[in-house]
């Protein structure tokens, strides 16, 4: 056991303003982890689920270090014991299903587990109450900030599907998209949006794209062919991976990606066949389909579609073009340069959809 729980079983695990926000996280999670072990004992719970407490803390302590963003945004501890709370409900659910603990049972673990019973209140927790687990439908949803995923962002929604947003802050030349994107997630309501860093540039030992690299953006490139330099390489193979993970962590089955075969630059990641290939892997990969929990969909409903079509469509479901960007190669006020293969695509969109963009271009 991690000597803080040992130290501060009867502590306040939420003081605001700790010195590092990684502390009230993990702090959270041992408190939660310590009451298991209560728990079973109280229960007189047999190895079997001891060793299936361990394998749920294992999920409950990832999903506690992703909310670490969340802290350094200033997220104070009630937030984060409501987080931690919401995903104790969730194990409620395993708990009778797996032992088949009554639910006046469960009432009782709540109030140990979180301290206070207005938890019971939540509609998640009636559900519970009900000995019926709450089918909510939940996405993972690229969002780069630039017009197709937004769109893509809506369709979801549109669905029915409770949006998780996932951007990347991937080293790429300018930030502008990943502003457009947190102003799109806001605007959506989505439940959550995280940004993820990596390091694709050529400082991070990658680069050999227009995106990531010391390397001047094609203008005017409207006779080009073959993979444009402005390729980053498995792109989206790295992206997609990484929403399959977190929308394992979640218990989603669905994931959302805005990619396009019809007007896009000639990206091999974009096509329908690597989308198909991918979401065999990702049910070949898993312990959540192989242990028969679900089906991961890799949804990619513009990959048909013109730009134009797109345009449309999210207009219809009320998307704010203007707060989206896409240009490879704005100027220091984020104005779009209008010649470099996404602006001539989204310029071309907009036209044949008889609109004008709403962004603005250099003069």
């Amino acid at each position: 056991m991690h000597p803080a729980a040992r130290c501060k079983l009867a502590g306040n695990f939420y003081l605001p303003g700790a010195a590092r926000c990684d502390e009230i996280v993990e702090d959270a999670v041992d408190h939660i982890l310590v009451e298991y072990a209560r728990v079973a004992i109280a229960l007189q719970v047999e190895l079997e689920a001891l060793e299936f407490y361990a394998e749920f803390a294992g999920d409950v302590f990832d999903f506690n270090h992703a909310e670490v963003g969340l802290a350094r945004l200033g997220a104070n501890g009630g937030k984060l014991r409501r987080d931690v709370g919401d995903y104790v409900i969730s194990f409620g659910v395993r708990v009778l299903e797996c032992f088949n603990v009554s639910h006046v049972l469960v009432s009782v673990i709540f109030e140990v587990l979180l301290g206070y019973t207005d938890c019971i209140e939540t509609p998640r927790a009636v559900g519970l109450f009900n000995m019926t687990e709450s089918k909510e439908k939940l996405a993972v949803v690229l969002l780069s900030g630039g017009l197709d995923s937004a769109t893509t962002l809506a369709m979801a929604a549109d669905q029915g599907f409770i949006c998780h947003a996932i951007s990347f802050d991937y080293g790429q030349r300018h930030r502008f998209e990943l502003d457009s994107a947190a102003v799109v997630a806001s605007t959506a309501g989505v439940k959550s949006h995280r940004i993820i860093c990596l390091d694709l540039s050529a400082s991070g030992g990658f680069g050999t794209s227009a995106l990531t690299d010391e390397i001047d953006v094609p203008k005017d490139a409207a006779d080009a062919t073959g993979i444009p330099i402005t390729y980053v390489p498995a792109r989206n193979t790295i992206f997609l991976s990484i929403a399959l993970g977190y929308a394992e962590v979640i218990g989603a089955f669905d994931i959302f990606i805005g990619v396009n075969a019809i007007d896009y630059s000639g990206y091999p990641d974009c096509r329908p066949e690597f989308i198909e290939s991918f979401e065999a892997t990702a049910n070949l990969a898993t312990a959540a389909s192989i242990e028969g929990k679900g089906r991961f969909k890799i949804h990619a409903p513009l990959i048909e579609m013109t730009k134009s079509q797109i345009i449309q469509t999210g207009l219809i479901l009320g998307v704010d073009y203007s707060l989206t960007h896409s240009c490879y190669d704005p100027d220091s006020a984020g104005g779009a340069c209008g010649r470099c293969d996404s602006c001539r695509l989204r310029l071309a969109g907009f036209a044949d959809a008889g609109r004008a963009d709403p962004i603005r271009y250099q003069s």
